[in-house]
Formats: structure tokens, sequence, C-alpha cells
């Protein structure tokens, strides 16, 4: 319900519900549950104004997220994707809050870290282009076209 006050642009209420729901904990077991609660909270933040509140929330809320998971019965270490996200969504805020340097920062090193992630790839084109880079910005574009073309290449000679 909450998701929906948001997509219907109220996001006072949409934060109302989503701070309900995260203070009694409903359902936060779940990981994309809690993804999700924590997500909408924040965007529903930036949507009302609240751009401060919310990137100063992002970074504690990624708190509880595990930067890696692990399988039982395997010693390896897998990178978890609701940290990735809500380290993405942590910096999203700051660019929000125009604490663009903090930003390109944190998105460039996500991008090092996880090169084949389109999302992050795609995200940092749109700072280049806000700071006023329009080369850089075409350049990481450019290699997120190519790595999904050449997934999508890959998915049909699967087939």
């Amino acid at each position: 319900m909450a998701a929906a006050y948001l997509y219907l642009r109220q996001p006072e209420r949409a934060a109302q519900l989503y701070e309900q729901l995260i203070q009694r904990s409903y359902l936060r077991e779940d990981a994309g549950i809690r993804r999700n609660q924590d997500q909408g909270l924040l965007f529903a933040y930036a949507d009302q104004g609240a751009v401060g509140t919310a990137q100063q929330l992002a970074p504690v809320l990624a708190q509880h997220y595990a930067p890696w998971r692990y399988v039982e019965g395997d010693a390896q270490k897998i990178p978890n994707a609701p940290y990735l996200d809500a380290i993405h969504t942590s910096t999203l805020m700051d660019l929000y809050a125009n604490a663009t340097p903090n930003a390109q920062h944190r998105l460039e090193h996500m991008v090092r870290t996880a090169p084949a992630n389109n999302n992050l790839r795609t995200d940092l084109a749109q700072l280049y282009r806000i700071r006023g880079w329009p080369r850089l910005a075409e350049q990481e574009l450019k290699i997120a076209e190519a790595a999904l073309h050449a997934h999508t290449a890959w998915k049909w000679n699967r087939a």
C-alpha cells in the first residue's frame, strides 16, 4: 500500500506507512521485503523534499545488510545483492542532495568493483551528464550498451 501512495505522488502518506512498517518490523526478516521498505522510505523522503533526511538515513539502513552471503556447504562467499542495492540507493541519495563529488567517488568505486552491472554504469553516466561531462557520460553508456548486446547474444546462443 505504501508503494501505491508513492506511485500516486503522495510521498508524505507513503513515508508514514513505511515508517510504521519498519517500526513494527513487519516482515523485516525477508531481505527482499526489508530492501523494498527501506528504499521506499528513502524515496518517499526524497520525493517530499526531505533529501537531507534520506541522505542521513540511507547509510544507517545499509548497515543492516551483510556485504556477503554464504551458501550452506560452500566455503566461498557470494556478493549480497540487497547490500549492493542499499549502498547504491545511499549513493543516489548523495546525488539527490547535490553531494555529487561523494556520489561520483562512490559510483566509480562500485563500477570498478562490479563492472558488468549496467544499473551502476548508467547511473554513473547520468552523474557525469549532471556534472557537465557529456563525453564521459557517452563513454559509460557505450560500455553499458556493449555489455547489454553481449549479454543478449549470449542468451540467444544459449537457447
